[in-house]
């Protein structure tokens, strides 16, 4: 959403960027021209009730962010909020559209979330889906209601922005090659399952190291995990980087061991890295991103042998890595953000309240939440 953000911005267009949390939490940079809202909402919830009584009250604060602003169209991400946001634009008139950005069916929404799911979203005025597979099953699920498929863009940051401590990374990983993996520290990202993957690798390739960036509630059980694989040398949770590129590009390989995506960022950056990339072949994602054996190496979803044995190619082999990687580096021509705001442009410009005078030129496109 930042990307878009930005990218609209830049383009003259006026934009408005919601968040239920506080603005403390922001990570990304967003251009200053961007009119930033944060509703401070987001406190989580320990019962039901208290659940359903906070979901009114954000339901009540976002519907009069919105309708102060005055949009030409509201754009949803992510599941739960997406269902908030079509509440909250009901009786509004201002076109809203979801953006699901997980693999559907999402096993994160359970619950009231899943039966909002079923009720709110085939009232969005269009559902944006980020695979072909996953728009199948959106369509499926909600056959009345308009489903787009638009990609993730790849961005990179040609500056380190201060970051501080990723020199202190590269230097650790000097003693030779390492592999890299990024993501939210969960379940869903299969870190458990990499780590099962390396220590088979480990001993006859002393040589090579395992860098993860990112952080999450995962973290403690990575940790132990590693100790138990007597991997502590070899093994670095290096955190959250606000520029993890300048990891990524002196990194060797990178994998992806995600248990289920809905389009992998962290995949795409790497590739545009140039990286030579092993990934599990997710439900939706990774495969529309690399064709196995060309431009990165798919294996079966879950399975650790398959794994090691794809990372220990890439390892093994210089010449396999070069080729692999020179080709994934034209994701960045593929998933070039002017292509992919070009898409969003368009579904914008088709939904947007014609009495807004929004069919010329966008003036506020985005009440992005």
């Amino acid at each position: 959403m930042s990307v878009l953000a930005n990218a609209w911005v830049a383009r003259g267009t006026s934009v408005t960027l919601i968040t239920l949390s506080d603005s403390a939490s922001d990570f990304y940079r967003i251009d200053p021209r961007i009119h930033r809202i944060a509703l401070c909402v987001s406190a989580s919830s320990h019962n039901a009730l208290t659940g359903a009584a906070r979901n009114v009250r954000r339901i009540r604060t976002l519907r009069a962010a919105i309708r102060a602003e005055t949009p030409d169209a509201v754009l949803s991400f992510m599941t739960a909020t997406n269902v908030l946001s079509i509440l909250a634009c009901r009786s509004l008139r201002i076109p809203c559209i979801v953006s699901e950005r997980v693999s559907p069916p999402n096993p994160a929404i359970r619950g009231p979330w899943a039966l909002g799911f079923r009720y709110a979203y085939p009232r969005a005025h269009a559902i944006v889906a980020q695979t072909d597979r996953a728009a199948t099953w959106l369509r499926s699920r909600f056959p009345a209601v308009p489903i787009h498929v638009i990609a993730n863009p790849v961005v990179l940051e040609h500056s380190s922005n201060g970051e501080g401590n990723f020199t202190h990374i590269v230097k650790s990983a000097a003693e030779g090659q390492f592999i890299a993996a990024m993501g939210r520290l969960t379940s869903q990202k299969g870190f458990d399952l990499l780590l099962r993957a390396f220590a088979s690798l480990a001993v006859a390739r002393s040589g090579w190291s395992l860098t993860i960036i990112g952080d999450g509630p995962e973290r403690a059980n990575l940790e132990r995990q590693i100790e138990a694989l007597g991997l502590a040398r070899r093994v670095r949770l290096v955190g959250l980087l606000r520029n993890p590129h300048q990891v990524l590009r002196r990194a060797a390989a990178f994998v992806l061991p995600s248990r289920y995506e809905g389009m992998p960022t962290a995949l795409l950056e790497a590739m545009a890295c140039g990286l030579p990339c092993v990934s599990y072949d997710c439900p939706t994602g990774p495969r529309e991103i690399i064709q196995d054996g060309i431009n990165g190496l798919l294996v079966p979803p879950g399975d650790v042998v398959e794994l090691a044995q794809a990372l220990g190619r890439v390892m093994d082999n210089d010449d396999l890595r070069r080729r692999l990687g020179g080709q994934a580096a034209n994701v960045v021509r593929d998933f070039a953000v002017d292509r992919i705001i070009a898409q969003w442009d368009k579904l914008v410009r088709n939904l947007a309240s014609p009495n807004r005078g929004a069919v010329s030129e966008l003036r506020n496109p985005a009440s992005g939440v």
